[in-house]
């Protein structure tokens, strides 16, 4: 009888496992940026993942996840992936070509469920992505943060 592996449910194990947390997915971030980012309330409860990063180890499920179902979306780096149980909400952290202020990623995080430039539904093995707001709309819209 021959020896098989059973593939893993990376969505799945990601749900159960980062469901109500932020991922911050880059390829590298500024210094100052990212000392500004930390100083924000709130700021230093994003896990980051940094793509460039490789080793000879398997990788987690969630860099597996964001690999394999969050990059080939195309979105602009570096972004917010908030994951719920049902989805996963992703907003892309530019302006035009420059990344946004530090201060504004707690509020595009705080709007995020409303305010996406994509939704991905997670089903079983299943996933399914959905457009939210225009990629060139980085806004905030303040009325949703105060509602």
């Amino acid at each position: 009888m021959g020896l098989y592996r059973r593939r893993r449910n990376t969505g799945k194990i990601v749900k159960q496992r980062f469901s109500g947390r932020v991922l911050l997915v880059h390829a590298g971030l500024p210094e100052e940026w990212l000392r500004n980012l930390l100083s924000q309330p709130g700021g230093n409860s994003y896990f980051r993942i940094d793509i460039r990063e490789e080793t000879d180890e398997r990788p987690s499920p969630v860099e597996k996840f964001v690999h394999d179902q969050l990059l080939p979306l195309e979105l602009p780096m570096p972004f917010l992936a908030k994951i719920d149980y049902d989805n996963v909400y992703l907003r892309h952290l530019t302006r035009g070509p420059d990344l946004v202020d530090p201060s504004e990623v707690g509020m595009m995080h705080s709007e995020i469920d409303h305010r996406h430039h994509i939704r991905l539904s997670i089903e079983k093995a299943k996933t399914e992505s959905f457009p939210g707001m225009a990629i060139e709309d980085n806004n905030i819209d303040i009325e949703t943060i105060l509602a």
